[in-house]
């Protein structure tokens, strides 16, 4: 059976199956029961268990179990998962109703209930779920087009902005096969500045990718439109890459490998999200984090990336000195665009420099005071230097 679920409520919801998604350190899950009911679980990562119980609390002190569609509230086994167990009067087939369940729940706990696409998998595409809303780019694979999420037909108000990767069936095996990496590693990622992977659909022609829709671009092209970023920005740019990155590094001990303004994208509130997991490489747990492929984007990659000397989690940051170069300074620090085929000239800049960051001089910065321009150099500095050791300790330092 398809599954689509949007905003929480359950289009189609299969006996026994588990979906979850996590927003900051709330973990919601959508149950399936039985085909006349549904259960609502969400749980708390960490030592948060007391916001469940206040919310268990307040709703069983203002809702009595005279509700026509709850049948209870209360704390989970581990005491840190909240459950709302519905009556069959709150589902229509395996449609939840959702104006009786707000009405029910409270505005609080309805907007930690439905407020996020739920992480989910489907066989085939629904196709009267997703109304074409226009293109939003096209890349190496395919087309982007961003698309709308209905709980029903005539759902407008519920519906939900989502960007839609359609890849043919009949690329290239690696093209498909790198997708599905990107796949993989996409569904067990969760963090506010990483995009979100939705759902992976098909049909007969294309395998598609629901993602979490940036409608605000890319940062390369916001740049080109407003030029130089601000102190403010370039600090904003800087804190939720690197938010990102530890996410990745800490957590999931995934290497991007391909950190560049491209592949930041903004949403409709202009918070920054890094996208396009093509190149990044996930360490298996126990084994040495160090890798040796020539992977990237040849302005942005590392020195030890170049040299084939192998490399680790510090490759990510000096892409970030990069892209922060860029943002702050304007041009790119170890030259400006070449043809695929002048890489080789890239490359040999940045492995034969003088081990030293480039010089930020000749660049005029009237967005920056003197204050911050020195800041801003030393962080830079920081991040582009060329002992991976030292960029790590610089690093640390950075983030305290």
């Amino acid at each position: 059976m398809n599954l689509l679920l949007a905003r929480g409520f359950a289009k189609y919801i299969p006996e026994r199956t588990l979906l979850k998604v996590a927003r900051g350190d709330i973990m919601r899950r959508v149950v399936g029961d039985d085909p006349t009911g549904c259960i609502l679980e969400l749980e708390v990562e960490g030592p948060s268990s007391w916001f469940l119980v206040a919310l268990r609390d307040s709703f069983n002190k203002s809702k009595p179990l005279r509700s026509k569609l709850i049948t209870g509230v209360g704390l989970g086994p581990f005491t840190q998962s909240l459950t709302v167990r519905l009556q069959p009067a709150a589902t229509i087939g395996y449609s939840i109703n959702l104006p009786a369940l707000r009405n029910e729940l409270g505005e609080a706990l309805y907007f930690l209930v439905v407020s996020r696409v739920v992480l989910c998998k489907a066989a085939t595409l629904p196709v009267t779920c997703l109304m074409p809303m226009g293109l939003l780019g096209k890349g190496t694979f395919g087309a982007v087009k961003r698309v709308k999420v209905a709980h029903s037909e005539d759902s407008g108000d519920m519906a939900v902005d989502m960007a839609l990767k359609c890849v043919k069936k009949s690329n290239r095996s690696r093209s498909l096969k790198i997708l599905e990496r990107e796949r993989d590693l996409l569904k067990k990622v969760d963090h506010p500045c990483i995009v979100r992977q939705a759902a992976t659909l098909q049909d007969k022609k294309y395998v598609y990718f629901l993602l979490e829709c940036c409608a605000g671009g890319d940062l390369h092209s916001c740049m080109r439109r407003i030029g130089l970023l601000s102190f403010e920005a370039g600090k904003f740019v800087a804190g939720s890459v690197h938010s990102a990155l530890q996410h990745l590094h800490r957590v999931h001990r995934i290497v991007f490998r391909d950190l560049k303004p491209e592949n930041l994208l903004l949403d409709s509130r202009g918070y920054l999200k890094l996208a396009d997991f093509g190149s990044a490489k996930k360490f298996t747990k126990g084994a040495p984090k160090r890798t040796f492929s020539l992977v990237g984007t040849a302005h942005y990659m590392a020195p030890e990336v170049i040299l084939g000397s192998g490399y680790s989690y510090e490759c990510d940051y000096w892409s970030l000195g990069v892209v922060l170069f860029e943002c702050l300074f304007g041009p790119k620090p170890f030259g400006e665009d070449f043809h695929d085929s002048e890489h080789l000239q890239i490359f040999h800049t940045i492995a034969t420099a003088d081990r030293e960051p480039p010089s930020f001089r000749p660049f005029r910065t009237p967005q920056l005071n003197e204050e911050e321009r020195v800041l801003c150099e030393k962080t830079v500095s920081a991040l582009l230097c060329y002992d991976p050791a030292e960029r790590a300790s610089n690093i640390r330092r950075i983030s305290e």
